[in-house]
Formats: structure tokens, sequence, C-alpha cells
């Protein structure tokens, strides 16, 4: 796996400089104040939902069809040194989810799908999340503050990466590099 060492912020912001270029259209007026679509909202809590709920019921086979084959995840704790999705998956065996509460979703649809801006095909999604979870017998139940990017893949909607950060920026001894 390549080693990246740039920030969270950075690769957010070449996303969105990435999507404005292929977008091939005008910066809309309202850029100020970022259109948020109520259909795409509830659509990605599901989703986000469904993942956690595949996480903690550790159904492999769901996991494994929404994330992407390139899936990483940054968390702010190794932000130069992203997990890759097997490491990702390994680590599933010993991610206890006792439960959760997703909240605060914000939807920005980076690359729209036809004209009416309800279907996309590649967004960022922010979230919060609370819950009680044991990661390798720590207890890893801060809140934390998430933005995943999504994209959709024959037809399908896929995890392509996740940025995660939490309070104290603790890591659990089995995310540790080695």
């Amino acid at each position: 796996m390549k080693k990246v060492a740039l920030s969270i912020f950075t690769m957010i912001a070449m996303l969105l400089t990435c999507s404005f270029a292929l977008r091939s259209s005008r910066i809309p007026s309202s850029f100020s104040s970022p259109p948020q679509s109520a259909t795409l909202t509830a659509g990605f809590t599901k989703l986000e939902t469904e993942m956690m709920e595949a996480v903690k019921q550790k159904d492999m086979s769901r996991l494994e069809q929404l994330l992407a084959p390139d899936y990483v995840l940054v968390t702010s704790a190794r932000a130069g040194n992203p997990m890759d999705r097997k490491s990702w998956l390994d680590l599933i065996a010993v991610y206890n989810v006792e439960s959760f509460a997703i909240g605060d979703v914000v939807v920005r649809c980076l690359v729209p799908r036809g004209d009416a801006g309800e279907t996309c095909n590649l967004a960022a999604v922010s979230w919060t999340i609370t819950g009680k979870a044991i990661v390798g017998g720590e207890d890893r139940s801060d809140p934390s503050f998430i933005v995943d990017i999504w994209a959709r893949h024959n037809g399908s909607w896929q995890l392509f990466s996740r940025y995660a950060g939490g309070k104290g920026n603790r890591l659990p001894k089995v995310m540790q590099p080695r």
C-alpha cells in the first residue's frame, strides 16, 4: 500500500476541484450555500445506517458489497498511514459495536447525474456517530465525525473512502501501524 501524506482537508479539496472540472458547467449561484437534496440525504442516511449495522452484525457479505475494491480509511490518529480495504475488513473480527446512532448527515453531490439533481454519481457525506463500541478490547465509544466518499458503480453505491476523526484522536492498539 502506498503511503499518502495528504491531510483530510487536502483530499476533500482535491475531490471538490475534480468534481467542478468534471461538471463542465458553470458554478451554481447557490455555491456559498450548497444545495442539499432531501432525497439524497435520506438515501445516504439509510446507506450509512446499513453500513454500521453490517459492522455491528459482522455481515461480511454486505460489507464486501458496500466497499469499493480500492476502499481506504483515513483517521485523524493515523492520517499519513491509510488503512486499506483488506486490513479494515480484517479488523471487523475485533470490532464489537453494541449500539450506535447516526446524526447530522450532510450530503454534497460532487458529480450529478441528469438535470434534476436528485441523482448523483459521486457524493461526499459527512455525519456524526455516537454509541458504544469495543475494538480489540479497548473502549471506542467517543463520538466521531466522519466524511465518506461514495461512488455509484454498476448502479449501486460503494464506499470509496472514509475520513474519520474523534475526540482525543485515540488509536486502538489493533489499528496502530506495524
